[in-house]
């Protein structure tokens, strides 16, 4: 039996417009609060999570298009996304005390890398149907 890879790059295009818009949010939030001196494990955690909300409403709404929350949906995207702002802290953290690199050059360091991790999470577990799979979706 042969397997066929069905991939639809709407989503992820969709997913990526968000995601501009997502980090767009973040950087704001980040950069107004670290202009206060507020603490950058701090200021990360507050600009992550507006950026995470605006997430889960227009991935919801639009990327994926879930007009009806699934039971568990809500904490699943929480998970990914909390999964996604501890390897981003502890990233920025690391790159901004070894390195001579910008805490705002660190944040957008951060930012990118948790894209790849936060679109698979959303896309395959967050807003999965309940019957699908990434078996059923590589075999169909």
């Amino acid at each position: 039996m042969q397997r066929k890879f069905n991939f639809n790059l709407l989503p992820l295009l969709k997913f990526g417009s968000v995601g501009v818009i997502n980090t767009l949010v973040d950087l704001a939030v980040f950069t107004l609060l670290s202009s206060f001196d507020v603490y950058a494990v701090l200021a990360q955690v507050i600009s992550y999570s507006s950026g995470m909300m605006n997430s889960y409403y227009m991935n919801r709404s639009w990327t994926f298009r879930k007009e009806k929350r699934a039971p568990g949906q809500a904490l699943r995207f929480t998970a990914v996304n909390l999964a996604a702002l501890a390897v981003t802290t502890v990233l920025l953290l690391i790159l901004h005390a070894y390195t001579p690199l910008s805490l705002f050059i660190c944040k957008l360091i951060a930012t990118l890398f948790s894209v790849g991790m936060n679109y698979i999470g959303s896309r395959y577990w967050a807003f999965a149907n309940q019957s699908s799979s990434i078996q059923k979706t590589l075999q169909e």
